[in-house]
């Protein structure tokens, strides 16, 4: 009894052109009495790719070790070994090969050079296929019109098209980013609400899901091959251009953490400042200074939260007319691409100090002058960034208000709309747009506005 196993595959998931295949083999087969095994499909699976252990002809080369059967049946050859590797890996198992169109007896000189000839050819026809996908490719790009590729978010299969109920969530993701936001947090937002990915089973967002959204050039109407960057006449954009560059500058700025590390759950830790000794504020059963344990200064935290919250809704209300924001994003991107430029002229150095006989002094003095410059590039950043998200703040703030006709802050729903910031959003503009500064009571007399007194809220210059 001759024990058989079919193999098909083909290049596009297409269960229609399976199907065939297996009819075709199926009925060699039952013409010769021969049983089957078992059955290898491999749907998909480009004739130019390795196929691992996972893939059908994985499991069918096991199977075959093991002796399950001593045949393999294939529509063409080209279907079953599209290289020598293959065709040797047959051989070594011993295997005979059968096809629709006539059998192949590896274990003859006949059979092997016939199947030799047979695989020359269809890996010949590989190639040129590659070849002539690859000019087809470059004609596209020319022309302004992304390479065949998966479904990108936001885009209809064309990746041309925009898909709205995506779209929306890209723009929000830039605008996010643009408005001091970091890709952690956009990723909790996004799995708060249960937004799915494209083409993924897996709905959860990752924080490097985001940044890679960010970092997709077709987003702002170009196209991408080959690491080559041009004008997509053909996309029709999500974003501007000056936005899509403005946030990926962003990202590649080296002075952002790439890994949110321990998240701040308290507004004010290691933004207040001690009235006393100037360090830093921590929350320890309250906002105590972090150099004496308290004994300079110390704050209940939901008394010092009240008033910074209540305090920094005024100051938006009452705060002048809003920034340039278009000034500032341009001066954004400059500071930006200043720091990168350091960054490269950091490393740039540090590989000349392992070159023999190089003056160690000399590398010392000008790592030292690129660390001073990156300091006071990257402080400008922050003050820029926090500028910019302050003036937009305001803006909202200052409509809230008047929609609302209200007297004070609570009947305008300033609290609601605080928390509604989250606490990443609310750091990053006290951070970067006050100066958060709290005394010691002892200084003050025992009153109702004591700690109002004492804790002094400045806009930074």
């Amino acid at each position: 009894m001759t024990r058989v196993a079919i193999y098909v595959r083909q290049s596009q998931d297409h269960q229609e052109g399976i199907e065939r295949q297996l009819t075709r083999t199926r009925a060699l087969a039952l013409s010769r009495s021969w049983t089957v095994s078992a059955e290898y499909e491999d749907n998909a699976a480009s004739a130019s790719k390795v196929r691992g252990a996972k893939s059908a002809w994985g499991r069918m080369l096991k199977d075959a070790e093991d002796g399950q059967f001593t045949h393999v049946i294939a529509v063409d050859l080209d279907r079953l070994i599209r290289s020598q590797r293959d065709m040797l890996t047959l051989l070594d198992l011993g295997l005979k090969i059968v096809t629709v169109d006539g059998e192949i007896d590896l274990t003859t000189a006949d059979g092997e050079f016939r199947a030799t000839m047979l695989t020359a050819l269809a890996r010949f026809e590989v190639a040129r296929k590659g070849e002539r996908q690859k000019r087809a490719n470059i004609a596209r790009v020319a022309a302004g019109r992304p390479v065949p590729g998966r479904r990108r978010y936001g885009y209809e299969p064309d990746n041309v098209t925009p898909r709205e109920e995506e779209a929306v969530i890209v723009r929000r993701a830039f605008a996010h980013i643009l408005s001091g936001g970091t890709v952690y947090g956009l990723a909790k937002e996004l799995n708060a609400e249960g937004v799915p990915r494209a083409n993924s089973k897996v709905v959860r967002w990752e924080p490097r899901r985001v940044r890679d959204l960010i970092n997709v050039v077709a987003y702002g109407g170009q196209v991408q091959h080959q690491g080559v960057v041009t004008e997509g006449t053909a996309i029709t954009p999500l974003v501007s251009r000056e936005d899509a560059e403005a946030a990926r500058a962003i990202l590649a700025d080296p002075s952002r953490r790439t890994s949110p590390g321990n998240v701040a759950k308290h507004l004010l830790s290691n933004i207040a400042i001690c009235g006393e000794c100037g360090g830093p504020l921590v929350m320890m059963r309250g906002y105590r200074c972090g150099n004496t344990n308290g004994n300079h200064v110390f704050i209940r935290k939901d008394v010092a939260d009240s008033i910074v919250i209540e305090e920094i809704g005024w100051r938006f209300l009452t705060q002048g007319t809003p920034h340039d924001t278009a000034h500032e994003s341009n001066t954004i991107r400059k500071l930006l691409s200043e720091s990168a430029e350091l960054s490269t002229r950091r490393t740039q150095v540090t590989e000349l100090a392992m070159m023999p006989g190089i003056d160690m002094a000399r590398i010392r003095r000008e790592l030292s002058e690129i660390d001073a410059l990156s300091l006071e590039v990257g402080e400008s950043i922050a003050r820029e960034r926090g500028q910019l998200a302050s003036a937009d703040l305001a803006a909202e703030v200052k409509r809230m208000w008047a929609e609302a006709q209200a007297d004070n802050g609570d009947e305008a729903g300033w609290p609601e709309f605080w928390a509604s910031l989250g606490i990443e959003r609310q750091r990053e503009i006290l951070r970067t747009s006050f100066r958060i500064t709290i005394h010691s009571a002892r200084k003050y007399p025992k009153s109702p506005s004591r700690d109002v007194e004492r804790l002094v809220v400045e806009p930074l210059s």
